[in-house]
């Protein structure tokens, strides 16, 4: 929703695929980094303890930037001039895209949101996918380390296939995004996502 107030519906599939990519390249590079990590010893701390305080510095330091830097869209986006931020609401308005939240939204499109079936469509779309999706993330190290290898390497083994699958979907997200055809690859993603899922 938030990505939506920011740019046109015909640029959404990639720049959504960008916010998951850094979540899944995240995972990659967070295996990577546990593999160093977990080694530390001779300190009053296991490896595992230095992974949690180490992990969380840079998700702190993100969330003091975000907090002062994120808007309700580019109305009020103080990274934007005054050009900038009137080019961008003309830009949008235009494409039909909605550019600021709306504090005084009718309650009867907040009842139609409810009783619309497509919303609760997306919601089971969404959650089919997101299983395997978070599955993956937190317990691939689990799963390679259940193949032989010792849990320093298999935080190892996890990098490839997620950068492997990050490609996959930045790759199908412009595609999808030049040529506007959003509907048949999510329903591949979707349907890839799903047999995953009654796989496990």
């Amino acid at each position: 929703m938030y990505i939506s107030l920011n740019y046109a519906k015909k640029e959404l599939a990639l720049r959504y695929s960008v916010l998951v990519a850094l979540l899944t390249l995240g995972g990659a590079l967070s295996g990577f980094a546990s593999y160093f990590i977990v080694q530390i010893s001779g300190t009053s701390l296991s490896g595992f303890q230095w992974l949690f305080i180490i992990e969380s510095i840079p998700t702190i330091l993100m969330a003091l930037i975000i907090a002062l830097f994120m808007s309700h869209g580019p109305g009020n986006a103080r990274f934007f001039t005054p050009e900038e931020r009137e080019f961008e609401i003309e830009r949008l308005k235009s494409e039909g895209s909605a550019n600021e939240i709306d504090s005084n939204l009718a309650k009867s499109q907040m009842k139609l949101a409810f009783i619309d079936i497509l919303p609760y469509s997306y919601l089971i779309l969404f959650l089919i996918s997101g299983i395997p999706f978070y599955a993956l993330t937190f317990y691939l190290p689990t799963l390679v380390s259940q193949l032989g290898y010792n849990d320093i390497q298999a935080q190892l083994m996890v990098i490839p296939p997620l950068v492997i699958s990050t490609v996959y979907m930045v790759i199908c997200s412009w595609y999808s995004d030049k040529h506007q055809i959003k509907a048949n690859i999510a329903l591949f993603g979707y349907s890839l996502s799903s047999f995953h899922w009654l796989d496990c």
